[in-house]
């Protein structure tokens, strides 16, 4: 740059040298006119500079004549470049200068930012000795010269080069397996934590596996081509759509839990406002919603779960048995509004069967409730002691036979009112009895409990206190305390039973909030799968849902499952009633076989026998002498040929027939730690023909029983032959072998051949 002559004027100016403006050093201008100051340019600088009051040169060559004329200036000086190397090499000639107080800064040309424009001001005003300051945004690429000499001597092959392309995209390609493994062990933790019924864990590793799994799918995407072109891309996108789901059924589940006690919370509340009552009704629709996400993504994920390893198959199995759960729960939450009464007060029978005192109908009735709902309110549980109510019948109602002939009574009760196996005819039977003692008025519905039913809800519970009886009550120590404390020191009229199972579902209601949804939705489902809980809805479209859950308690007319072609029903229906008014089905133990054998002709003889263990130790309560009505259920053209009795025939059995069955009755005693074994023979009416057949054994578990060990045999001639089935046996020598524990009912099919 040289030195031009100029006719300045002597007011204070700024001077600005360049040649070529650019955005920073216009924005520079207009910075300084804002302050009042005249806007001087020019090409290059000027001989005389004492007129400026401040001197700006924009240049990257500046000569060693200008740093020292500038040191002879009194103005505030300030040269700007843009470049690095020209930077470096005026700060060399600044240095060589200390008289100089022109200052130096490297700036990117393009940036007209106004705090990069306050920063360049401040540091030209500034009394600090400082002379440069580099403000470039970014460096600019060194020269071709610069790079060879600092990468001088580092060689890399053409191998080497492949080698690395390589690495680079199988790690591109495999990356999404990192976040991937993450998500997995969070969502596994997870899973641990939800099982515990810990939420707040469960939450805390699903919110650490949600961007771990989202990270995996991205990254995906990039490799799912590739994945495709070799045919691999079923497994990973398998992987990532069960974890996705995986993670949406336990978020879900959560939710729902949530929603859950929030229900119950409300449900407890009485005197709501109208907007309670909406967000009762709100809660159960979103519930609804909820579990049916539950049900899609449980499903999902045991489609998904198609791999030959033992791990995988047990998880498989988990989410279908938990599929079925869901799906069943779903059924009853469609009509939990309606039960609630949303549409108008809804009132039920509860009876508290006592299954250790067995009956056809599934137990002593020693008390009963009601429970009324309104507006998603419970409105009232009361529990009635049933000698209260007995106490209030004035007229003679014939018992059956056995009530009389065997435990002595004359009249009919309440309390014995459910003699039959089939629970509508005994809700039917008991709202008789209540109408003629008690006039309660209308029910629209009822639900049966045992005293097992009770135990199995409690593992929801844990420890339960009953703050008027000073104890606590739980699943291990139900029935010791249900008998203490409702049993002793009664009579009837006394209120010390009726009080101590009112209070127990008092406290029961009122720890809702507290217990696991889940593990009270399974203890209910195993309740009702088990027949500890049977329920009766007037309402008819709850009661196909309940009849198609098999929770009726019905007795069913044998139908053969599906067959198209001719098929011929085995029926077996064994039915206990304890009439030695005692507790000693609490140690009885029974076994039931059934032993077929089909003839050459194709007839089939049947000997059904049941074997009893009494495993109490005395005759002390609630233990002792089992006297037991014992009733078989038979299909209703079967031919009895014997009754026996510990092996020997004995004709003390009654023979009668209903509309659907033929049933065999005989009085047994067993004492304490004896056993009692009662064998049927009877042969079927239809044959096997010649040609396909279908063989149904149909065997129902009575309501209140303990589940039973079965087994079955069947011994075929050589002409016979099974071509399918719907259970696994054991087979061998023309015999098929099965045995189980029953806990509900079974349908048995078999196809056979006879040539």
């Amino acid at each position: 740059m040289r030195f031009v002559t100029e006719t300045i004027s002597d007011t204070g100016q700024a001077l600005f040298v360049y040649k070529n403006p650019s955005a920073f050093i216009q924005g520079l201008e207009n910075k300084m006119e804002t302050y009042g100051l005249g806007i001087v340019h020019k090409s290059g600088v000027p001989i005389i500079l004492k007129s400026y009051t401040y001197i700006f040169i924009y240049s990257n060559t500046i000569s060693a004549d200008i740093i020292q004329k500038l040191a002879t200036t009194r103005s505030k000086s300030l040269i700007m470049t843009s470049e690095r190397k020209s930077f470096e090499e005026i700060r060399k000639l600044i240095q060589r200068h200390p008289a100089t107080h022109a200052k130096l800064v490297n700036i990117d040309a393009e940036d007209e930012t106004n705090e990069t424009l306050e920063r360049v001001l401040w540091f030209m005003m500034s009394r600090s000795s400082e002379q440069t300051l580099n403000l470039e945004r970014a460096m600019k690429p060194m020269a071709k010269k610069d790079i060879s000499d600092q990468f001088r001597g580092f060689n890399i092959t053409r191998r080497q080069t492949g080698v690395l392309i390589l690495m680079l995209f199988l790690f591109l390609e495999l990356f999404f397996l990192l976040p991937l493994a993450g998500s997995t062990y969070f969502l596994y933790r997870a899973g641990i934590a939800l099982k515990d019924q810990n939420i707040g864990t469960a939450q805390r590793h699903l919110n650490t596996a949600r961007p771990l799994l989202s990270t995996a799918q991205a990254s995906y995407k990039f490799s799912k081509p590739t994945f495709l072109l070799l045919l691999i891309s079923l497994f990973p996108e398998n992987i990532l759509s069960i974890e996705d789901n995986v993670f949406t059924f336990m978020q879900t589940a959560i939710k729902t839990s949530q929603n859950s006690n929030a229900i119950f919370s409300l449900l407890l509340k009485q005197d709501k406002t109208t907007n309670e009552i909406n967000e009762v009704d709100s809660r159960i629709k979103n519930l609804n919603k909820q579990i049916d996400i539950l049900v899609q993504t449980s499903e999902a994920v045991k489609d998904r779960l198609d791999y030959d390893n033992d791990r995988i198959k047990k998880a498989r199995k988990d989410f279908e048995k938990l599929n079925t759960n869901l799906s069943t729960t779903q059924k009853l939450v469609t009509h939990m509004d309606k039960l609630l009464g949303s549409q108008g007060q809804k009132k039920f029978l509860v009876f508290f069967y006592n299954n250790m005192e067995i009956r056809p109908g599934g137990g002593f009735i020693g008390s009963f409730g009601t429970i009324t709902f309104d507006d998603y309110t419970l409105k009232g549980f009361d529990v009635i002691d049933v000698y209260d109510a007995d106490g209030q019948l004035t007229s003679h109602i014939e018992p059956p036979l056995p009530i009389r002939k065997y435990l002595g009574e004359i009249h009919w009760f309440l309390r014995d009112s459910n003699f039959n196996p089939d629970f509508v005819t005994n809700v039917n039977t008991a709202e008789f009895f209540i109408d003629q003692e008690l006039a309660l008025g209308q029910f629209d519905g009822a639900l049966a409990i045992t005293t097992t039913g009770l135990s199995y809800l409690l593992e929801a519970f844990g420890d339960v206190y009953i703050a008027d009886f000073d104890e606590s009550i739980n699943k291990d120590n139900f029935y010791l305390k249900i008998q203490t404390g409702a049993e002793n020191e009664f009579f009837p009229g006394s209120s010390r039973k009726k009080n101590y199972l009112s209070t127990l579902g008092r406290s029961l209601f009122l720890k809702l909030e507290e217990a696991s949804p889940a593990q009270l939705a399974l203890s209910i489902k195993r309740a009702l799968d088990e027949k500890h809980i049977v329920i009766n809805s007037k309402d008819k479209e709850i009661q196909d849902d309940i009849d198609s859950l098999g929770w009726n308690g019905k007795v069913v007319a044998p139908q053969c499952v599906g067959s198209t072609q001719r098929c011929i029903i085995n029926h077996l229906f064994p039915i206990d009633a304890n009439l030695g008014v005692n507790k000693v089905n609490f140690f009885i133990n029974r076994a039931i076989n059934l032993i077929t054998t089909i003839d050459e002709d194709g007839t089939i003889h049947n000997t059904s026998s049941v074997l009893f263990i009494n495993n109490s130790t005395s005759d002390k309560y609630p233990g002792g002498i089992y006297k037991n009505y014992f009733q078989l259920y038979l299909p209703h053209d079967a031919i009895v040929s014997s009754v026996s009795h510990n092996g020997k025939m004995t004709k003390n059995y009654e023979e009668n027939k209903t509309n659907i069955f033929k049933t065999i009755g005989t009085f047994i005693e067993i004492p304490p730690g004896e056993t009692f074994e009662v064998t049927v023979d009877y042969e079927l009416a239809e044959k096997i023909l010649t040609g396909t057949s279908t063989y149904q054994i149909v065997i129902q578990k009575q309501i209140g029983t303990f589940n039973s060990d079965f087994f079955f045999e069947i011994n075929l001639p050589h002409n016979i032959f099974i071509t399918d089935q719907n259970f696994k046996s054991l087979a061998k020598n023309q015999a098929v072998r099965y045995n189980s524990s029953l806990s509900t009912d079974r349908v048995f099919v078999i196809e056979l051949l006879r040539e």
